[in-house]
């Protein structure tokens, strides 16, 4: 193979690559940015400063509390979940599957009841306080769902969950929601990077010509990474209402896919965050089960009175919350807890049609005005996208030095 030519025109190589060199530099620095937005899930480096975490990670409790506001100002009704929901049916799905948790939740309890009660109540009367818990359990959910269907808000914290679904131990499911809804509009900020970055690499070529100077290279490395980013960055978002340039009729790109848009994010809420299970671990599942817990203890404490037994139930003598007893409650109700869930699969389909979360969504999302729509996935990017910008400035600066080296040294 003749080297020659290649030795011989060096600068003309150098030139001639200066295109595809920016429109990796534009492409690039797209990419890294994006990954950024989002990555590490946790900061990597040395606290505070010296490292970094993604934005949206960082960001996601007050990226959660604007995902709550945006629904509960706009796209949704609390109690429209529960509008359509029938306590009756309802205790109908759920009532037999509490009733057959009493024995053992019962048994369980007095168990670890102090331990000179204990052989009194296990000799015969056990079956007495659990026929008078079922007796008095034994409307327990219908009970609960009229005193939500009455008072949302003193049963139902939205915002609470929103917020548990979203952050610390769940904070990968919000980067998710971003990626998803975003997707189109990421793939386009990658293209175009490529396709600006090599428009602006032909200019750079061209003013080579004029000015040959090789320090001006890093400077326009500089320019090309942090316009690919801000165009890119603009293209999404502007203009909220379409335009038309000539023939051409343009609108920012996240906006024109409202509907799709729409659909996706609603369908993204209904089935990982607002799920009928989720809503019911809230408002049902745990209020069940305390209620049962506090209903054996009672009932305990009577079948104690009637026999003159005055001791304390706690064998500790009620020592704090840390006693054996407290625990032995706690964990009870996380074990009921984790049985009605487990048990309640036609409940939760019979929820989730009731309550129509992402089909609500949808329809009041895709009519929103854009300035309302536009903070969905703007909120992702805007407090710092100037630090994605300088990113990218940076990143460019830094491919325009080696270009600018390769100019003074070898060409």
């Amino acid at each position: 193979m003749d080297f020659s030519f290649f030795s011989q025109n060096k600068e003309l190589i150098g030139i001639i690559m200066m295109p595809f060199t920016y429109g990796f530099v534009g492409w690039f620095t797209n990419v890294v940015a994006l990954k950024m937005t989002f990555y590490p899930l946790e900061f990597v480096g040395i606290p505070p400063y010296l490292g970094w975490q993604g934005i949206v990670p960082k960001k996601a409790q007050k990226l959660a509390l604007k995902s709550v506001n945006i629904m509960t100002e706009r796209l949704i009704k609390v109690e429209d979940f529960f509008s359509k929901v029938d306590p009756e049916q309802l205790e109908k799905e759920f009532q037999p599957v509490l009733d057959g948790l009493v024995p053992s939740a019962t048994r369980e309890i007095i168990h670890h009841i102090n331990p000179s009660l204990r052989k009194h109540l296990e000799n015969g009367h056990e079956s007495e306080i659990v026929n008078a818990v079922q007796e008095k359990c034994a409307h327990t959910v219908r009970n609960i769902m009229v005193q939500v269907k009455e008072n949302v808000s003193s049963v139902f914290n939205f915002r609470s969950l929103v917020l548990r679904k979203l952050t610390g131990p769940n904070v990968k499911r919000i980067v998710d929601i971003f990626e998803e809804v975003g997707s189109k509009e990421f793939t386009f900020i990658e293209r175009c990077g490529w396709y600006l970055g090599g428009a602006l690499g032909i200019l750079q070529a061209l003013l080579w010509e004029v000015l040959p100077i090789w320090w001006t290279l890093p400077i326009q490395g500089i320019i090309v990474g942090y316009v690919t980013n801000w165009v890119a960055l603009t293209m999404i978002f502007r203009p909220l209402y379409e335009k038309k340039f000539g023939p051409i009729k343009y609108r920012g790109l996240f906006l024109a896919r409202q509907e799709e848009v729409s659909k996706k994010y609603s369908n993204v809420f209904a089935t990982q965050v607002l799920t009928a299970r989720n809503v019911l671990e809230e408002i049902l599942y745990k209020r069940a089960a305390r209620t049962l817990v506090e209903t054996i203890q009672s009932e305990t404490e009577t079948a104690a009175h009637k026999m003159n037994l005055n001791e304390s139930l706690d064998g500790e003598n009620g020592k704090g919350e840390d006693s054996d007893f407290e625990n032995t409650k706690k964990e009870v109700i996380r074990n009921v807890s984790e049985t009605l869930a487990n048990s309640s699969t036609k409940l939760e389909s019979y929820m989730g049609r009731a309550m129509s979360i992402e089909n609500n969504m949808f329809k009041r999302m895709k009519d929103l005005p854009p300035e309302e729509f536009e903070p969905i996935l703007r909120s992702a990017f805007q407090e710092d996208e100037y630090v994605l910008i300088l990113i990218g400035s940076v990143l460019g600066a830094i491919v325009g030095l080696f270009q600018g080296l390769y100019m003074l040294f070898v060409a």
